[in-house]
């Protein structure tokens, strides 16, 4: 039994609400440790895609020491 178009646009929306959630979230949490986000970086993360790699960078920012080990993190992950 397939997907109604009304189903498959749900399920659009609520993976669009989460991407832009994780990406509020890793800003976030990089405005709160380092105060300052280079722009490049913010663009960086708007850019990403892939709910999973939002996760993990997600991790990422929790776990660095610094906005440059986080920039370090992003670049290998891109």
């Amino acid at each position: 039994m397939g997907r109604t178009i009304a189903q498959a646009l749900i399920e659009e929306g609520r993976e669009e609400g989460l991407k832009e959630g994780l990406k509020e979230a890793v800003i976030e949490t990089l405005e709160l440790k380092f105060k300052v986000i280079p722009k490049n970086i913010v663009n960086a993360i708007n850019n990403i895609v892939k709910i999973d790699i939002l996760r993990e960078i997600h991790r990422e920012a929790i776990k660095c020491e610094s906005i440059e080990e986080f920039e370090e993190k992003i670049k290998a992950i891109e």
